[in-house]
């Protein structure tokens, strides 16, 4: 994927050590050192990946989900880049990961006295436009209850989730919400939100590089109101 102002450099310091760079046009995000006689077969990759991290999102405002009512929405959520070393398709060597994102609006939280999420100030939306900082969360909503309920929060297992790609811009899995007896449940399924949608990284993979063990149906209950 071509990510505009990222620049990649190589250079071999000795016969055998090679110094790696990655820029942000002249801000240096990554350098890293290799020890190896054959670094020059290999080409320089972009790959978008969720945050490492799951996200508790805040949407910045109360939205309404009406009585025995069903919607979907989008809300913007922030990528990272992975940046490989690629060579003949398959062999791989991990650099580390690029951030295009404002890190002030993303920062450790602490609800339950522990840091296991990002918090990240978000919104929601029914028009996705192609961002190359940002992937939209898929969230499809029913309210199977007599009263409506407003949503103003939302633990999502982000690093899990796959990505989807079309018209250039970046989709993850449909998320299904129900709210029942003043509840929610999150079922995350697998499935493209669009049609078309193009695979661009399943979750079960990433989840596995980053050593973390995928839930078989990863329904979460807990919804904060």
């Amino acid at each position: 994927m071509d990510i505009t102002g990222i620049n990649f450099v190589k250079e071999r310091i000795s016969d055998n050590v090679y110094k790696i760079v990655v820029k942000k046009e002249e801000e240096v995000l990554i350098e890293k050192y290799y020890v190896g006689a054959d670094f020059d077969i290999y080409s320089f990759m972009l790959s978008p990946v969720p945050t490492d991290l799951p996200l508790l999102l805040d949407f910045g405002g109360n939205y309404v989900i009406p009585e025995k009512g069903s919607m979907r929405i989008f809300a913007p959520i922030p990528l990272e880049y992975r940046a490989q070393m690629v060579a003949g398709g398959r062999d791989e060597i991990d650099i580390g990961r690029v951030v295009l994102w404002n890190r002030k609006r993303m920062y450790y939280g602490k609800p339950n006295q522990g840091e296991f999420a990002y918090f990240y100030k978000s919104g929601v939306t029914q028009n996705p436009v192609p961002r190359k900082d940002l992937a939209y969360l898929a969230l499809d909503v029913e309210n199977k209850d007599d009263n409506e309920w407003v949503l103003s929060n939302l633990l999502i297992d982000y690093n899990q989730l796959s990505l989807f790609l079309k018209d250039d811009v970046i989709y993850t899995e449909l998320v299904r919400m129900s709210i029942e007896d003043g509840r929610a449940e999150l079922e995350y399924t697998d499935e493209s939100p669009i049609k078309g949608g193009d695979v661009i990284l399943k979750g079960e993979e990433n989840a596995k590089k980053m050593g973390i063990y995928r839930f078989g149906k990863r329904t979460l209950k807990g919804l904060l109101f």
